[in-house]
């Protein structure tokens, strides 16, 4: 484990990035048993057809969770959508799930749009 982290300590080790397709066998082991290997494909088949941007980050050269957001605008033309946000169990409570969301929110900044749309399960009030 990893003890006593920060996101201070976090920020320059921690890599952030479009999934590939090279990445699967390695999120499938990272976020099992929480999400199913089928849960993980349907996540790379969406990015495939354009329906998500499917981002992973990786610690110290281990997948640690992933986020996806829309691909597309709402059709308010300035909200994007952030779902599908999972951080594996042995990396939870340490600050990774905040940095995902950060970098998420820079994006869809930078990409000109003003508004993140949270899409959460209705059982995850930790969310």
């Amino acid at each position: 484990m990893l003890g006593k982290v920060g996101l201070a300590d976090l920020t320059d080790t921690l890599i952030i990035r479009d999934a590939v397709e090279s990445d699967l066998t390695g999120l499938i082991k990272a976020l099992a048993p929480d999400l199913s290997r089928a849960q993980i494909v349907n996540r790379f088949s969406e990015q495939r057809a354009g329906l998500r941007v499917l981002l992973v980050d990786e610690l110290l050269g281990e997948f640690t969770g992933t986020v996806s957001i829309s691909s597309q605008a709402d059709p308010d033309g300035v909200t994007r959508r952030l779902f599908g946000l999972d951080v594996a169990r042995r990396f939870r409570h340490i600050g990774l799930g905040t940095l995902l969301v950060r970098n998420v929110e820079r994006s869809v900044l930078a990409d000109g749009h003003s508004t993140i749309r949270l899409e959460k399960e209705v059982h995850n009030l930790v969310a």
